[in-house]
């Protein structure tokens, strides 16, 4: 059982409905399963949609919770995966200051001058750092007849599961099996991008109490290829593609082989910073 759907735009969700970026407070401070972070409001919101949608699925709240007369907001999001992706983000921000102060490239700042004169809007790209992040959400299913301890199996396959983290195998895998043109354009893609066919994930931890696995990898946009490249990345700015496959693997608990049926979904987006 195998089933591959093309790449396809994740619905917009607005993420602040009902308010405006600008009315929320410089400072957010967010309960993330129960680990305070304080927040830049613009960092906030410089964060991938993707993300951004699944921290707040019902919008900014911020009336969820007060103390010491501090409004917390309660976020039901993995705070090791968030701490991740702000410090990636960070470091690549500041690498991009330092790059842009020590660095002058006449043909970028011809192209700006040319195009501003002739009103024509820049690429974000000539003056923004691009981002690309891979995330993948894999939920795993196990059905067995046999009398089994299924609280051991679940155990056995979410560590089989962490361990067997090469991004690629399973798309690999899938595009092999059906000879699909839509696998093999989306991994030249993100290789063409600055992934490795042998990358691992760089984030990846299981979620509590669930039989799911969130993995996260970043990417930035090499300077020297960041219009040739990035033109096509340009795809994904705030507007996160998803893709959905099945597969499976076997797992051996007390001499029986079992089965774990598995759904990915992948997101891909381009963040500038």
């Amino acid at each position: 059982m195998s089933v591959i759907s093309p790449i396809t735009q994740i619905e917009e969700i607005p993420v602040d409905e009902g308010f405006s970026q600008h009315e929320l407070p410089h400072l957010l401070h967010l309960s993330v399963r129960g680990i305070r972070m304080d927040i830049n409001r613009d960092t906030l919101f410089s964060l991938p949609e993707s993300i951004l949608i699944d921290m707040f699925p019902m919008g900014f709240t911020h009336d969820n919770a007060e103390i010491d007369d501090i409004s917390i907001c309660n976020v039901d999001f993995n705070p090791n995966c968030l701490i991740y992706l702000l410090k990636c983000l960070s470091d690549t921000k500041d690498s991009h200051k330092t790059r842009r102060k020590d660095m002058t490239d006449f043909t970028e700042e011809a192209y700006l001058v040319n195009a501003i004169s002739l009103g024509i809007p820049p690429s974000p790209l000539l003056t923004k750092q691009g981002v690309i992040v891979l995330r993948e959400i894999l939920e795993y299913y196990m059905i067995s007849d046999m009398a089994v301890d299924m609280r051991l199996l679940k155990k056995k396959a979410t560590q089989l599961l962490l361990d067997d983290n090469p991004i690629f195998d399973s798309l690999i895998k899938n595009m092999n099996k059906k000879n699909s043109g839509t696998e093999h354009h989306l991994i030249e893609l993100l290789c063409e991008a600055g992934f490795s066919i042998e990358d691992h994930w760089s984030h990846r931890q299981s979620e509590p109490n669930k039989t799911c696995i969130h993995s996260l990898s970043l990417i930035r946009l090499e300077h020297n290829d960041r219009l040739k490249i990035g033109q096509k990345m340009l795809l994904f700015w705030k507007k996160p593609a998803r893709k959905c496959w099945w597969d499976h693997n076997m797992i051996q608990l007390d001499d029986q082989f079992i089965k774990i049926w598995c759904r990915r979904v992948w997101t891909l987006e381009l963040v500038l910073i």
